[in-house]
């Protein structure tokens, strides 16, 4: 059976029978083989040694029951089965299969040997001894019924890079000024209020943020997807791709238009039950003064003084936003807005 799915196509939990049916015991805990424990900063695991019937094992069974999994349905939802976690500790959870061999049950005829092959004999056993790690894991993992967005679970939160991005003035915005306590100070001196004729500016401060969202069925971002069109656009369909749009709401604790987001990083592998997955890394360009709002520098040509200088809204049309909540119509600004609360939703939106 493997992965267990209801008639929907969503994972469901192994029944306490279906459980059962599959022999597990606990073994190593007479001589101190299991469980071991180790501890390290990024690697802190726990060993467990298990003996499973062979039917179990080999249906998939046993493998989906300790390491869970995850399916797309027929309506492009993702559905999880969790996996085991460690008594005591909920954030250790089963990742791997260490290592897997046969153990003969003299009761069921001993060990027996099926078939015949070019590099000799197949063993067939009765029951398989099974060490399985359970990693302290970098991510929240909650049930399909007790999570309202895949933001909220097998999502990493990733190391954010800042840096600083130089923000051009026009020339002649700034002047020199002399030190007035100087020795013979003439107000008339030259450089005193004169225009810096070339262009200056200041560091504007940026973070490049990173979500990696783990584990996802291949048919998730297939080219043909829900999600994959979502980030990147579907032209036939006139549809805009999220990529290049900014947040329309607080989202991850940002406020509204504060996050540039610019596209996903993905890597495909293989699942522990030979499924192909995806990893994807979500990335936003995170700016504190928000990206729709510009700075503006101007100075008087008699005083020299600033009228009106700091950051504001800027537009293509009279719409003005400040303080409401309403959706920001698409071409009011250079930039669209959009939830990206759905960047995490393998589902059609509205």
């Amino acid at each position: 059976m493997g992965l267990p799915l209801n008639d929907d196509g969503t994972c469901r939990p192994f029944t306490p029978a279906e459980v059962v049916a599959m022999g597990i015991e606990i073994i190593g805990i007479r001589n101190g083989e299991s469980p071991i424990h180790s501890r390290a900063l990024n690697a802190s695991t726990v060993q467990v040694k298990y003996r499973v019937l062979s039917a179990a094992f080999n249906s998939g069974d046993f493998l989906a029951y300790m390491l869970g999994g995850a399916a797309i349905t027929g309506d492009n939802r993702l559905s999880r089965l969790m996996p085991q976690t460690f008594p005591g500790l909920p954030q250790f959870a089963a990742t791997v299969l260490n290592d897997a061999r046969g153990f003969p049950v003299r009761a069921f005829g001993g060990k027996l040997f099926l078939g015949q092959d070019p590099i000799g004999p197949i063993p067939a056993y009765a029951k398989m001894d099974c060490e399985v790690t359970f990693e302290c894991v970098p991510f929240p993992m909650l049930p399909d019924g007790l999570t309202s967005s895949e933001l909220f679970r097998y999502v990493q939160k990733l190391p954010a890079s800042t840096d600083a991005n130089y923000l051009t003035l026009p020339g002649s915005v700034l002047r020199y000024f002399r030190d007035p306590d100087e020795p013979g100070f003439d107000p008339a001196r030259r450089p005193n209020n004169v225009p810096i004729p070339s262009s200056i500016g200041f560091p504007i401060a940026t973070q490049i943020v990173r979500r990696k969202w783990i584990r996802l069925p291949d048919e998730a971002w297939d080219t043909g997807s829900p999600l994959f069109r979502r980030v990147v656009g579907d032209p036939t369909n006139n549809q805009r791709p999220y990529i290049g749009t900014v947040n329309d709401r607080n989202f991850m604790g940002y406020d509204r238009w504060t996050l540039l987001y610019l596209g996903v990083d993905e890597e495909r592998d293989l699942d522990p039950l030979g499924n192909l997955i995806f990893n994807l890394s979500h990335k936003w360009m995170f700016d504190p003064q928000a990206h729709l709002r510009k700075y503006f520098f101007e100075t008087d040509p008699k005083t020299g003084v600033g009228n009106g200088n700091g950051y504001y809204f800027v537009g293509t049309s009279q719409f003005w936003p400040a303080g409401s909540i309403a959706p920001l119509p698409d071409d009011t600004t250079y930039l669209c807005e959009r939830n990206h609360m759905n960047l995490f939703n393998t589902a059609e939106v509205a």
